[in-house]
């Protein structure tokens, strides 16, 4: 269904849970959505990530989180429900590489 699934080698000095994020450097994507492997995707996650993707990218959010519990008020940044714009992101850390651990990952 078009996704890209990387195998990271355990030899990696980052710590593991820490692997999904390493996609803010990667150059070739534009944008990207980080989620937990056991967290559920409904039809309202679907409907909010996508009029954050259909928004002009010249002016939407850089980042895009999704709140759909109480609970997540307690937290800037969801680990495993967060997207961003790669790009742009990337502007905020002024182009500077944000994982500059030593990993290797399988194709």
């Amino acid at each position: 269904m078009g996704a890209e699934i990387l195998f990271v080698n355990g030899s990696s000095e980052l710590y593991p849970r820490m692997w999904r994020n390493t996609i803010i450097d990667d150059t070739e994507v534009d944008v990207f959505i980080v989620r937990d492997c056991d967290a559920r995707l409904t039809v309202r996650d679907a409907i909010v990530v996508d009029d954050w993707l259909r928004q002009n990218p010249e002016t939407a959010a850089v980042l895009h989180c999704v709140r759909d519990h109480p609970m997540h008020s307690k937290y800037v940044l969801l680990a495993g429900l967060w997207g961003a714009r790669r790009a742009l992101l990337s502007q905020r850390f002024n182009g500077r590489q944000v994982f500059v651990y030593k990993y290797h990952v399988n194709y």
